[in-house]
């Protein structure tokens, strides 16, 4: 979509708004974890991406573009605020889409209720890498970009998200597989 400046730029923008909205929306909570700071991530970030929009030379990197503006006005939001409150995750993980084909619908709703609790877990910055990565499906190059790090150091961030993301999920295993055996008793 052309984005020159005139007077279908506004409207443009409400269209890119609109197509653009939920994928951000979901990158701002996963810094933020908290649905009102985010909105206002995203919201602010369409802000300066319009007010900015003579500044973007290649028009086919508006995504990559606008999302680096939305994380920078999420960690913004989120030093700026004085509480980080911890909530349940689950709207980043309605459309997840690295969640496995289920039998039942139980357990597909157990997968869900399970990654929603190992995010929660760990830190900003382990949460926030992956969402990139198997949400937004990011390249490894737009990640580096938008995080302003090199493409090894994205790759080392995955890694450790990655192990840092199998360890709880171990740990939240082990504790169910205890809780489950004293209620069976």
């Amino acid at each position: 979509m052309s984005m020159n400046p005139s007077s279908n730029s506004l409207e443009l923008f409400e269209i890119l708004f609109r197509q653009y909205y939920s994928k951000l929306y979901q990158i701002a909570y996963s810094i933020t974890r908290d649905k009102e700071l985010s909105k206002d991530a995203v919201q602010q970030a369409f802000l300066q991406a319009y007010r900015k929009r003579d500044q973007l030379k290649d028009k086919g990197k508006f995504s990559a573009w606008v999302t680096t503006i939305t994380v920078n006005e999420a960690k913004n939001l989120v030093k700026s605020s004085i509480r980080l409150k911890v909530v349940p995750i689950t709207d980043i993980t309605d459309d997840i889409k690295t969640i496995p084909v289920a039998d039942s619908f139980e357990h597909a709703y157990l997968i869900k209720d399970q990654i929603e609790r190992v995010l929660n877990v760990l830190s900003v910055d382990d949460s926030e890498i992956l969402v990139l990565r198997y949400y937004s499906d990011l390249t490894l190059e737009e990640i580096a970009s938008i995080l302003k790090i090199t493409v090894p150091n994205v790759k080392i961030r995955l890694y450790r998200a990655r192990a840092n993301f199998k360890e709880v999920m171990s740990i939240q295993d082990a504790s169910d597989n205890v809780q489950l055996r004293g209620k069976s008793h």
